[in-house]
């Protein structure tokens, strides 16, 4: 009976992909109907769900101030955990080819998987823009290891006293570098008093941007208060000039200068996960699948958030990959999903004016826009705090997410 079942398959468990895998799984929980005939799937290449808003802090937790596990646990949550005492079937398990014609999934372990309907929730890969050396000589901050490496090295270098001044390039001020920008200030000079060194902190941290501003798409509100905060922490701005080449210490740039640095980190761009070439579809610019206003981009083939190239119809501008953004899609896809299995009709994805944003700028200070609230400092740092738990509670019982968050928050203040 279980073999007759036909398999819906969320291929990634990142935030759109869990969101839409509990809202299909509340739907099976009110039909027996639905659990007869279907099987709820989601395939993820790692066995937990990693909270990629925080990835930030994590490569700036001094070591020795928590144990690894203790770190490693407040921002990777298990999905044993998400999905106990549902009705969706997880594994771990690395998508290596999709065939839309045979409506057929093989992993890197040569299984294959059939699947009724499939929701591509892959997520993002580090993009350098066939840039010369910027892979081989950067760092990237997509993984937790990717986190622990990065703070390692700086670590490392600041204990063995071999380079002083600590030159930190980031490359790319969108949220990500800006966040860490703003942490990394705040981190070395932290390290540096406590290996006795002066009071003045001998370091530098510039965020290199091809664009004209800081933060591009961000409201100028944002983007003004993100600068004056930079500025006020010491942080260095580049804009205007694009990365040509990289050596092993030093950036060229497209005005014929080179900018020297001690460690470069890479957060100057995404691409959609690179298994989507397999599919055979006319892929965007940026590797991702162009989509109905259903968010379909194949018969019973929907996706969300960095695999979908999705127009914002107000603007005729493609939709920036974030977690709000690819949360509403989840919704609106399971919703789909549903309204087909049911014999109703479907919804199309209206994307909203505005979406809510945090973004944190270092030592307990961050910048809000809750679209009708606008807050920055202390109290939207508070407010970051806050998002996070509802998040954990939407997701985990309620002792399991209390525990997680208070785990993050005391990770979090490590170094404030």
């Amino acid at each position: 009976m279980e073999n007759a079942k036909k398999n819906i398959v969320i291929a990634g468990a990142g935030f759109g992909g869990v969101t839409a895998a509990l809202i299909l799984d509340k739907a099976f929980y009110r039909s027996q109907e639905l659990r007869d005939a279907y099987q709820l799937i989601i395939i993820n290449n790692h066995h937990s769900h990693l909270y990629t808003a925080a990835l930030y802090e994590i490569a700036a937790i001094p070591q020795g101030h928590h144990k690894l596990d203790y770190i490693k646990s407040s921002i990777t949550i298990p999905l044993a955990a998400i999905f106990h005492e549902t009705h969706v079937d997880w594994r771990e398990r690395e998508i290596t080819s999709i065939d839309r014609d045979k409506k057929l999934l093989t992993f890197d372990n040569t299984e294959e998987l059939h699947y009724e309907y499939l929701i591509l929730a892959l997520g993002s890969e580090t993009s350098y823009f066939n840039i010369p050396g910027a892979k081989e000589h950067s760092f990237a901050l997509k993984t937790f290891a990717d986190g622990i490496k990065l703070r390692d090295r700086v670590q490392q270098l600041i204990e063995s006293g071999d380079a002083e001044p600590l030159r930190i390039v980031i490359a790319g001020a969108g949220a990500s570098g800006v966040e860490v920008a703003a942490e990394f200030e705040n981190f070395i000079c932290m390290l540096q008093k406590h290996q006795g060194k002066e009071a003045i902190c001998k370091t530098e941290v510039m965020l290199v941007e091809a664009t004209p501003e800081i933060l591009p798409g961000f409201a100028p509100w944002i983007i003004e208060k993100a600068k004056k905060r930079l500025s006020h922490i010491g942080v260095q701005i580049k804009t205007g000039v694009a990365i040509t080449a990289v050596e092993k210490d030093s950036v060229s740039l497209k005005d014929g200068t080179k900018l020297p640095f001690t460690v470069l980190v890479w957060a100057g761009g995404v691409q959609a996960a690179s298994v989507l070439k397999t599919t055979g579809l006319a892929l965007s610019p940026k590797g991702a699948v162009p989509v109905s206003d259903e968010l379909e981009t194949a018969p019973k083939v929907f996706a969300i958030g960095d695999n979908a190239a999705c127009m914002n119809p107000a603007t005729q501008r493609p939709l920036p990959w974030n977690v709000p953004i690819a949360e509403h899609q989840a919704r609106t896809v399971a919703e789909n999903i549903i309204a087909d299995l049911c014999g109703t009709s479907r919804q199309k994805f209206v994307p909203l004016k505005n979406y809510p944003f945090i973004l944190a700028v270092g030592r307990k200070y961050a910048i809000a826009d809750l679209v009708y609230i606008h807050e920055w400092g202390f109290t939207a740092w508070l407010l970051k705090l806050l998002v996070e738990l509802k998040y954990l509670l939407s997701i985990l019982p309620i002792l399991e997410a209390l525990s997680t968050w208070w785990k993050y928050v005391s990770v979090a203040r490590s170094n404030d």
